[in-house]
């Protein structure tokens, strides 16, 4: 009886251990390699959610709070924020430009609001704002953390683990 119960206590340890070291981890070069149609947003969404689980870079500051469920990465040089939050069961996502917008976007990185806080908070009309030039600047800003982890090549390969996982944002 009490072999049985180590047996699945080492099981669920090994699993737990997959999961949270070896998927999340590698999470940036899975999503690259993923059959996303926007690999690029799957990417962004995959770097945020896990910064936890990814190694620290020269010149970028990261903050992490459990308790207020929020991420975040900063580009020392650009002054540039980079932010995952989760908010009653939603994924949401804010990047700061250096001129002090705030481009907010929902769980399927899709953009929903801008506010302009160099501008007295003004709202910004988000159909004079060019979505994919913003996403294009957030991969831009976070290039050298991103292009290491999509070519860091894990040691056993859960590609189709990580389909099935978010299966839902591989669109």
């Amino acid at each position: 009886m009490i072999k049985k119960i180590m047996l699945v206590i080492l099981a669920l340890a090994t699993i737990y251990f997959i999961w949270d070291t070896i998927l999340k981890g590698n999470s940036v070069y899975y999503a690259k390699h993923s059959s996303s149609s926007n690999v690029r947003d799957l990417e962004l969404m995959m770097f945020t959610e896990n910064l936890d689980h990814l190694g620290k870079k020269d010149g970028f500051k990261y903050k992490h709070k459990i308790q207020e469920n929020y991420k975040t990465v900063q580009n020392v040089e650009k002054n540039v924020y980079f932010t995952y939050e989760f908010y009653e069961n939603a994924h949401t996502y804010k990047y700061r430009d250096d001129k002090r917008k705030n481009y907010y976007f929902d769980e399927n990185f899709k953009l929903k609001k801008v506010v302009d806080v160099g501008n007295n908070r003004q709202y910004v009309d988000i159909s004079t704002v060019d979505e994919n030039k913003i996403k294009e600047e957030i991969y831009e800003n976070f290039k050298p953390i991103l292009e290491e982890l999509e070519n860091n090549e894990p040691y056993i390969n859960l590609q189709w683990i990580f389909n099935r996982v978010y299966r839902d944002r591989i669109k």
